[in-house]
């Protein structure tokens, strides 16, 4: 899913034709929603000439005067279309999506300026959406800001943003974040900017292409800046290591771990490095130990269901007895015991407290991972005005950056020429340089809760508490 969209300013000149061409045939578009295009006629070689080819469908919504209008093309291999809704201010598609066949409604919004016709078109935008049994999409130029924080050297309209917001809120909608600028719009003096535009999915189309992200492209021949929603599924490498609280349920987890620890031999002296090898080797252990078990879990979840239908078959003809209906609470708790365990671990990944009474939504928690990880995913680094997205760059822009941060000292440092008046006592010297005790470790882990970040090496508090 490549999306762009873009505020042209007028789509009369060559020269813009030529720019979305360029954008279209880089990013490998294949859903272009231009706004403001200042026209009351396209033909069909117009829209060649900006989409690069002959295969495309378009939409169109007419400028009135010298102002408005709004195109949308598409590959029609990728969007299937229905049927259409278009006004001055939107262009609405009804179809699907080809790939995965999900009904998809995407809107194109070119907003106006007055506050009360912004009003008007928030509502009837809501009405469409809540009317529609699929997902959604919602892009363009909406003319108003969501926070202060939106607007740079302009006046800020608290009503107008908190009627934006509860557009927003009141549809469903979740906005992508773009990367790369800050502002999407701004004069040519740069004494005004401002975030315009955006795209907004619904929950439920985030389930369906979990990696999508934005981003903020440069301008040239506009004042608006184009932005490009896509998916990129960036490989940083071997996932990290990460204890997850379920495995101590696990029969034999215990066990294993005591097992392999009192079996691991090494001969460093160092007694630090002594303990960092052999949690390497007990996270080889863990996680080899983990997949095999959890093989076989979804093996006992496929036998567990597969007699659980036997005998509802069986109550349902009518031959119940006391021990068909002990077996059938047997397989019920052991059923739950295997669900409770995966909920915790979408707990664990969420990072949410949620108190779960009976059956739980593993839809709503797949939702909220996936917006969690669509937010806090690391997409690129801004490098010299460059947005950088290639996984070997951002991983080696992060290395100098904190290797310049934490780089030794130069050799001519800074001394102070003081004596303090208050110095610490002989009794409270020996006992900052005293050896640490055993129980002063115990106690300080100890002290921590179970629901706490993992340490670098991947193993949480409760791990230690636990062994």
């Amino acid at each position: 899913m490549n999306c762009l969209s873009l505020n042209v300013q007028g789509l009369g000149s060559k020269a813009k034709k030529d720019w979305i061409k360029e954008l279209n045939n880089k990013h490998k578009v294949n859903f272009l929603s231009v706004q403001e295009t200042k026209l009351d006629c396209i033909s069909d070689m117009d829209v060649k000439v900006l989409w690069g080819n002959y295969k495309f469908e378009y939409t169109i919504s007419e400028a009135v005067g010298n102002s408005g209008g709004i195109l949308c093309v598409w590959d029609p291999s990728v969007f299937r279309k229905e049927h259409h809704v278009v006004s001055d201010n939107f262009v609405a598609l009804y179809g699907s999506w080809v790939s995965n066949q999900a009904k998809l409604l995407v809107v194109s919004i070119y907003a106006p300026q007055s506050i009360t016709s912004k009003r008007s078109l928030w509502s009837y935008i809501s009405s469409l959406i809540s009317r529609w049994d699929g997902h959604c999409m919602v892009m363009g130029d909406f003319n108003e800001v969501r926070c202060m924080e939106d607007r740079l050297g302009s006046v800020y309209n608290a009503q107008g943003a908190n009627e934006f917001n509860s557009f927003i809120s009141n549809s469903g909608l979740v906005e992508i974040q773009l990367e790369g600028y800050s502002f999407t719009w701004s004069l040519q003096s740069a004494k005004k900017m401002s975030k315009l535009d955006r795209f907004f999915v619904s929950d439920g189309l985030l389930s369906l292409f979990p990696h999508l992200s934005g981003i903020c492209l440069d301008r040239h021949l506009s004042d608006h800046r184009p932005i490009l929603l896509r998916e990129v599924v960036t490989d940083y490498g071997p996932s990290p290591f990460r204890v997850y609280h379920s495995w101590f349920s696990l029969q034999g987890f215990d066990q294993m771990v005591l097992e392999t620890w009192n079996n691991i031999d090494l001969d460093d002296n160092n007694k630090m490095v002594r303990f960092k090898k052999k949690l390497q080797i007990l996270k080889k252990e863990i996680r080899s130990w983990v997949n095999d078990c959890k093989k076989n879990q979804s093996g006992r979840l496929v036998d567990l269901r597969s007699k659980l239908c036997h005998i509802d078959k069986v109550i349902d003809q009518g031959g119940v007895n006391d021990d068909i209906l002990l077996t059938r609470l047997d397989l019920l708790k052991k059923l739950h015991d295997i669900k409770s365990s995966d909920a915790r671990d979408y707990m664990q990944k969420a990072k949410i407290q949620w108190a779960i009474e009976g059956d739980e939504n593993l839809n709503c928690f797949h939702r909220i991972i996936n917006r969690k990880r669509a937010n806090l995913a690391m997409k690129g680094v801004m490098v010299d005005g460059e947005w950088v997205d290639d996984p070997c760059r951002v991983k080696e822009e992060f290395r100098l950056h904190f290797a310049n941060r934490f780089r030794a000292p130069a050799a001519n440092r800074c001394k102070l020429n003081y004596t303090f008046p208050n110095r610490l006592s002989s009794d409270q010297l020996d006992m900052l340089e005293s050896p640490i005790s055993r129980d002063e470790v115990r106690n300080a882990v100890w002290g921590y809760g179970e629901n706490k970040s993992p340490r670098p090496d991947g193993f949480t508090f409760e791990f230690f508490r636990k062994f």
